[in-house]
């Protein structure tokens, strides 16, 4: 990324492409964004170069790669894509103040929603994201009458990493009008899924899925979201998007991204790295990696196929 972004500091290379950073990980995160300003701190020793030139050709903020969390990432994309956002403005403004660290690309947005919420009228209240940690809470009344005996995590698991998260559950192949609440696995297709991408066996499956419906049932009647609703709103959007005509996003300069580096790849559900290929404009620039034996994240059953 640093080589990269020196290669284009005296401008004879063309414009400097749009580098974008994600990771799960807020504390990797700011580590890496650290690491590579300090760089910046070193080459600029070597080269004496003046506090002027400097903030011209090397500190211009709109130049600098975006370091982002994958929830700061989501964030943006739903202010940045065409369609249906699936934040309200007020909800997306208190996701942006519950965050300490804003960078350009926050800050754009929230000065642009700060400017259209003035308008509006009394909001309703917030929902509530659904995280692990809740969804243990919620877990007595998903099985509540049903008798299971399901481990909570892996339930969570299969809903996230499978019937909710992955590729197939997309349904890239449909029409484009089709609503973003279809976007799961139905029973007979999480049944035919091949037994090196979720372990369970049928009767397993058949109950992950009722526990699934459950839970989903809980989550409408509470006003509750979770990760995955975003990411299927989020991935819906840009299904046949042109991804070269979204530089002009209203406030972000997020988009179109150049040059894409994530890091903790296993964190990520298959959804979100769908996302994050398809917004990618060269597949060259693409570059993941990560380490199955060090997930942090629960719920994603993440493999590197050789």
């Amino acid at each position: 990324m640093w080589a990269q972004y020196t290669q284009y500091i005296d401008g004879q290379h063309g414009a400097r492409p749009r580098q974008l950073f994600v990771t799960k990980n807020d504390v990797l995160c700011r580590e890496v964004k650290r690491s590579f300003n300090n760089m910046g701190l070193a080459w600029r020793k070597r080269h004496d170069m003046t506090s002027d030139v400097v903030d011209d050709k090397v500190d211009a903020e709109e130049s600098r790669p975006n370091f982002l969390t994958s929830s700061e990432w989501l964030d943006a994309l739903d202010a940045s894509l065409p369609g249906q956002s699936f934040f309200t403005k007020v909800e997306l403004k208190q996701r942006f103040d519950n965050r300490k660290n804003k960078d350009s690309v926050t800050k754009g947005i929230e000065a642009l929603l700060s400017e259209e919420i003035e308008d509006e009228s009394k909001p309703a209240s917030s929902r509530q994201e659904v995280t692990y940690a809740v969804f243990r809470k919620m877990w007595r009344k998903i099985k509540s009458g049903s008798g299971s005996q399901m481990d909570c995590t892996m339930v969570w698991r299969e809903i996230k990493s499978f019937i909710k998260g992955s590729v197939a559950a997309l349904h890239i192949d449909q029409q484009q009008d089709d609503a973003p609440k279809s976007r799961f696995l139905s029973l007979e297709e999480y049944l035919a899924l091949p037994k090196k991408q979720s372990r369970m066996s049928e009767a397993q499956r058949r109950e992950v899925y009722s526990l699934y419906l459950n839970y989903e049932k809980l989550k409408k009647e509470g006003s509750y979201y979770d990760e995955c609703d975003l990411v299927l709103n989020v991935a819906t959007r840009i299904s046949g998007v042109d991804i070269n005509k979204l530089a002009a996003t209203g406030g972000s300069n997020l988009l179109p991204i150049d040059s894409l580096f994530v890091d903790e790849v296993q964190d990520f559900t298959q959804a979100e790295l769908f996302i994050l290929a398809n917004l990618c404009r060269d597949p060259n620039n693409l570059f993941l990696a990560g380490d199955t034996a060090q997930s942090i994240a629960v719920g994603v059953d993440f493999r590197f196929s050789k």
